[in-house]
């Protein structure tokens, strides 16, 4: 059995992670959600998956704890696309829009397409972990 702690903070907090075992997915974890799965086989290897973006890849073994983070990568840049679309609207500057949905491209297309820059699996975590 492995225990799976979700502490990924705000950004996507609201769409669940499904959780890969080899390939298959075994089930979802909400925002703070901690579970356990008991894995058929051990070592096997994991991965969350949230709206077509991956994270890495780990091998677990029963009696592991795990951690799921957002990166620093994915705050930063979610951050700053947030603030610039909100302040683009607010000031009404929609001539600037592009400034802000050429970024957003890129995001999307990162997230899709290089695993582990949104979420990363960690090994370890206490129950005192935020």
């Amino acid at each position: 059995m492995i225990k799976l702690k979700r502490r990924t903070g705000w950004v996507g907090m609201a769409v669940s992670l499904k959780i890969r075992v080899n390939g298959e997915v075994v089930d979802k974890i909400e925002h703070q959600q901690e579970l356990s799965l008991n894995l058929e086989q051990s070592p096997s290897s994991l991965q969350v998956t949230q709206a077509g973006s991956k994270s890495n890849t780990i091998d677990v073994t029963n009696g592991d704890t795990l951690v799921i983070r957002s990166t620093f990568i994915d705050i930063l840049f979610f951050s700053i696309l947030l603030i610039s679309f909100i302040t683009s609207t607010v000031f009404h500057q929609y001539d600037l829009l592009w400034l802000v949905l050429t970024p957003w491209l890129i995001y999307i297309i990162v997230l899709l397409f290089v695993p582990g820059s949104l979420h990363r699996i960690e090994i370890g975590g206490s129950a005192y972990d935020n």
